[in-house]
């Protein structure tokens, strides 16, 4: 049995390090992902770090920033998840909205509404690489090195993603319309 004293540590400097070079980036990328929210984003990248600290991840291991973006991305949708819950929670509670609330003929007649819900929909791979790409201006081989995928699967994540959102967004066509039965 492993004792706890031999468990892999990080250095302190390395991680010292490994904070100076990726909270910014880490930092931005959460802020997207979870909607602007600069509290929700630090919270994300803090818990990244922790897990960093606790995980076997090695100061050597070539997959720290693709291990970072991805664990900073599980605990955004995490977090997203978890307030999606309590927001619905909440509307239940307090009822439906009314058709004159301002907002809600904003998100209706911009599309926003349908976009956030084919986006939420979209698998958490696709998601990832659609924000890296589209948010961050990565290349697909940059992508593929954050993520730990070849570059052509970043491809085929991309290609699936966007061609998703282009047939289920309503205000993309009016054929999308007409063959959704709307």
């Amino acid at each position: 049995m492993e004792n706890v004293e031999e468990r892999h540590q990080p250095d302190a400097a390395w991680l010292r390090a490994i904070v100076a070079r990726y909270q910014e980036p880490l930092r931005a990328y959460a802020l997207r992902l979870v909607g602007g929210d600069p509290g929700s984003a630090a919270d994300a990248v803090q818990e990244t770090f922790v897990r960093l600290w606790r995980s076997d991840v090695g100061a050597d291991d070539a997959r720290v920033p693709g291990w970072l973006f991805s664990v900073c991305h599980n605990v955004c949708v995490d977090a997203m998840r978890r307030s999606a819950r309590v927001q619905r929670a909440d509307a239940m509670a307090d009822g439906p909205r009314s058709a004159t609330d301002p907002a809600q003929r904003l998100e209706a007649r911009d599309g926003l509404a349908a976009f956030l819900s084919v986006y939420e929909a979209l698998p958490d791979s696709q998601r990832e690489v659609l924000a890296l790409k589209l948010q961050e201006g990565l290349s697909y081989k940059e992508i593929a090195a954050r993520t730990g995928r070849t570059v052509s699967h970043v491809g085929w994540l991309l290609h699936a993603a966007l061609k998703t959102i282009r047939t289920r967004c309503p205000w993309q066509s009016e054929d999308a319309n007409t063959e959704d039965g709307r």
